[in-house]
Protein backbone atom coordinates (compact mmCIF):
# COMPACT_ATOMS: atom_id res chain seq x y z
CA UNK A 1 0.00 0.00 0.00
CA UNK A 2 1.28 3.36 1.09
CA UNK A 3 4.72 2.02 2.17
CA UNK A 4 5.33 0.49 -1.27
CA UNK A 5 4.40 3.75 -3.02
CA UNK A 6 6.51 5.68 -0.51
CA UNK A 7 9.54 3.49 -1.27
CA UNK A 8 9.01 3.91 -5.01
CA UNK A 9 8.78 7.68 -4.52
CA UNK A 10 12.01 7.72 -2.48
CA UNK A 11 13.78 5.70 -5.20
CA UNK A 12 12.75 8.20 -7.90
CA UNK A 13 14.20 11.01 -5.79
CA UNK A 14 17.59 9.31 -5.65
CA UNK A 15 17.77 8.81 -9.43
CA UNK A 16 18.59 11.75 -11.64
CA UNK A 17 17.60 10.40 -15.05
CA UNK A 18 14.22 11.77 -16.17
CA UNK A 19 12.38 11.02 -12.92
CA UNK A 20 10.68 14.29 -11.98
CA UNK A 21 7.37 13.50 -13.68
CA UNK A 22 7.30 10.01 -12.16
CA UNK A 23 8.23 11.46 -8.74
CA UNK A 24 5.37 13.94 -9.03
CA UNK A 25 2.85 11.19 -9.86
CA UNK A 26 4.12 8.88 -7.11
CA UNK A 27 3.96 11.69 -4.54
CA UNK A 28 0.37 12.36 -5.60
CA UNK A 29 -0.49 8.66 -5.23
CA UNK A 30 1.25 8.48 -1.83
CA UNK A 31 -0.84 11.37 -0.54
CA UNK A 32 -4.04 9.84 -1.93
CA UNK A 33 -3.43 6.47 -0.29
CA UNK A 34 -2.15 7.89 3.01
CA UNK A 35 -4.99 10.40 3.41
CA UNK A 36 -7.62 8.33 1.57
CA UNK A 37 -8.50 11.31 -0.62
CA UNK A 38 -8.63 10.83 -4.38
CA UNK A 39 -7.37 13.43 -6.81
CA UNK A 40 -9.62 15.44 -9.15
CA UNK A 41 -8.79 13.25 -12.16
CA UNK A 42 -10.73 10.49 -10.36
CA UNK A 43 -13.83 12.68 -10.17
CA UNK A 44 -13.34 13.99 -6.63
CA UNK A 45 -13.01 17.65 -5.73
CA UNK A 46 -10.06 18.81 -3.64
CA UNK A 47 -12.52 20.06 -1.00
CA UNK A 48 -13.96 16.56 -0.46
CA UNK A 49 -11.23 16.09 2.16
CA UNK A 50 -13.09 18.59 4.36
CA UNK A 51 -16.37 16.63 4.27
CA UNK A 52 -15.04 13.93 6.59
CA UNK A 53 -13.79 15.12 9.99
CA UNK A 54 -10.41 14.08 11.33
CA UNK A 55 -10.25 12.62 14.83
CA UNK A 56 -11.60 15.26 17.19
CA UNK A 57 -9.37 15.93 20.18
CA UNK A 58 -10.65 17.45 23.39
CA UNK A 59 -8.95 20.75 24.36
CA UNK A 60 -10.24 22.34 27.53
CA UNK A 61 -13.97 22.85 27.39
CA UNK A 62 -14.17 22.96 23.58
CA UNK A 63 -13.50 20.32 21.00
CA UNK A 64 -11.36 21.23 18.00
CA UNK A 65 -14.54 21.04 15.92
CA UNK A 66 -16.12 23.82 17.97
CA UNK A 67 -12.90 25.84 17.99
CA UNK A 68 -11.74 25.47 14.36
CA UNK A 69 -15.02 24.98 12.51
CA UNK A 70 -17.00 21.96 11.44
CA UNK A 71 -16.97 20.13 8.16
CA UNK A 72 -18.02 21.11 4.67
CA UNK A 73 -21.40 19.78 3.58
CA UNK A 74 -21.19 16.95 1.07
CA UNK A 75 -23.97 18.40 -1.11
CA UNK A 76 -21.82 21.51 -1.71
CA UNK A 77 -18.86 19.40 -2.78
CA UNK A 78 -21.11 17.35 -5.09
CA UNK A 79 -22.23 20.59 -6.81
CA UNK A 80 -18.60 21.49 -7.40
CA UNK A 81 -17.80 17.99 -8.69
CA UNK A 82 -20.72 18.17 -11.15
CA UNK A 83 -19.17 21.38 -12.50
CA UNK A 84 -16.10 19.43 -13.59
CA UNK A 85 -12.83 21.19 -14.38
CA UNK A 86 -14.30 24.70 -14.31
CA UNK A 87 -14.94 24.39 -10.54
CA UNK A 88 -11.65 22.80 -9.49
CA UNK A 89 -9.40 24.34 -6.83
CA UNK A 90 -7.25 26.40 -9.23
CA UNK A 91 -10.23 28.05 -10.83
CA UNK A 92 -12.07 28.75 -7.56
CA UNK A 93 -9.23 30.02 -5.34
CA UNK A 94 -9.44 33.59 -6.66
CA UNK A 95 -13.25 33.79 -6.63
CA UNK A 96 -14.86 36.17 -4.17
CA UNK A 97 -17.90 35.24 -2.09
CA UNK A 98 -20.53 36.67 -4.53
CA UNK A 99 -19.09 34.57 -7.38
CA UNK A 100 -19.02 31.49 -5.16
CA UNK A 101 -22.64 32.20 -4.14
CA UNK A 102 -23.71 32.01 -7.79
CA UNK A 103 -22.06 28.56 -8.03
CA UNK A 104 -23.18 26.92 -4.76
CA UNK A 105 -26.53 28.67 -4.39
CA UNK A 106 -26.42 30.49 -1.03
CA UNK A 107 -24.17 32.91 0.88
CA UNK A 108 -23.52 30.64 3.87
CA UNK A 109 -22.31 27.80 1.65
CA UNK A 110 -20.21 30.23 -0.38
CA UNK A 111 -18.59 31.47 2.84
CA UNK A 112 -17.80 27.88 3.83
CA UNK A 113 -16.29 27.08 0.40
CA UNK A 114 -14.26 30.31 0.56
CA UNK A 115 -12.91 29.41 4.02
CA UNK A 116 -12.07 25.80 3.16
CA UNK A 117 -10.35 26.75 -0.12
CA UNK A 118 -7.96 28.83 1.99
CA UNK A 119 -7.21 25.93 4.36
CA UNK A 120 -5.55 23.84 1.65
CA UNK A 121 -1.80 23.93 2.36
CA UNK A 122 0.02 26.03 -0.21
CA UNK A 123 3.39 27.78 -0.28
CA UNK A 124 4.41 30.88 -2.20
CA UNK A 125 7.95 30.34 -3.44
CA UNK A 126 10.44 33.11 -4.11
CA UNK A 127 13.66 31.98 -5.74
CA UNK A 128 16.98 33.53 -6.62
CA UNK A 129 19.34 31.70 -8.98
CA UNK A 130 22.99 32.70 -8.99
CA UNK A 131 25.51 31.03 -11.34
CA UNK A 132 28.78 30.09 -9.60
CA UNK A 133 30.54 28.29 -12.46
CA UNK A 134 29.36 26.89 -15.79
CA UNK A 135 28.12 23.72 -14.04
CA UNK A 136 27.29 24.95 -10.53
CA UNK A 137 24.60 27.36 -9.39
CA UNK A 138 23.33 28.61 -6.06
CA UNK A 139 19.59 28.64 -5.59
CA UNK A 140 18.11 30.54 -2.67
CA UNK A 141 14.48 29.82 -1.88
CA UNK A 142 12.11 31.64 0.43
CA UNK A 143 8.91 29.80 1.29
CA UNK A 144 5.88 31.63 2.63
CA UNK A 145 2.75 29.80 3.78
CA UNK A 146 -0.24 31.05 1.84
CA UNK A 147 -3.10 29.30 3.60
CA UNK A 148 -5.21 29.64 6.73
CA UNK A 149 -3.88 27.19 9.30
CA UNK A 150 -6.39 24.99 11.08
CA UNK A 151 -5.08 22.76 13.87
CA UNK A 152 -7.99 20.47 13.23
CA UNK A 153 -6.95 19.74 9.65
CA UNK A 154 -3.17 20.33 9.68
CA UNK A 155 -2.29 19.45 13.26
CA UNK A 156 0.90 21.04 14.59
CA UNK A 157 2.96 20.47 11.41
CA UNK A 158 2.40 20.30 7.67
CA UNK A 159 4.89 18.28 5.57
CA UNK A 160 6.27 19.56 2.26
CA UNK A 161 8.76 18.28 -0.30
CA UNK A 162 10.55 20.76 -2.53
CA UNK A 163 12.67 19.76 -5.50
CA UNK A 164 14.60 21.47 -8.27
CA UNK A 165 14.29 19.90 -11.68
CA UNK A 166 15.79 20.47 -15.08
CA UNK A 167 12.78 21.16 -17.34
CA UNK A 168 14.60 19.94 -20.46
CA UNK A 169 15.61 16.52 -19.14
CA UNK A 170 13.15 16.08 -16.23
CA UNK A 171 16.14 15.36 -13.99
CA UNK A 172 15.75 16.08 -10.27
CA UNK A 173 18.77 18.19 -9.38
CA UNK A 174 18.05 18.56 -5.65
CA UNK A 175 15.26 17.75 -3.22
CA UNK A 176 14.48 18.48 0.42
CA UNK A 177 11.69 17.57 2.79
CA UNK A 178 10.63 19.82 5.61
CA UNK A 179 7.93 20.22 8.21
CA UNK A 180 6.23 23.59 8.48
CA UNK A 181 5.48 24.12 12.16
CA UNK A 182 2.35 26.00 13.10
CA UNK A 183 4.31 28.03 15.63
CA UNK A 184 6.94 29.09 13.05
CA UNK A 185 4.74 29.64 10.01
CA UNK A 186 5.30 33.41 9.93
CA UNK A 187 9.08 33.34 10.50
Amino acid sequence: GDKTLGCMFEITLTRTASMSKLSDKLLEWCKMVERRIWAPQFGHHTLRHFVYPPTIAQTGDKTLEQRDGGTLKEMIVRKLERGGQKYQYWSLIDFDKPNLTSIVGDRASAGAVHAYLRRIPWLDIEKKVQPITSTIMRISVTLKPSFDWSSRWSGMTEPFIIWVEDPDSNDILHQESFQLLRANRFD
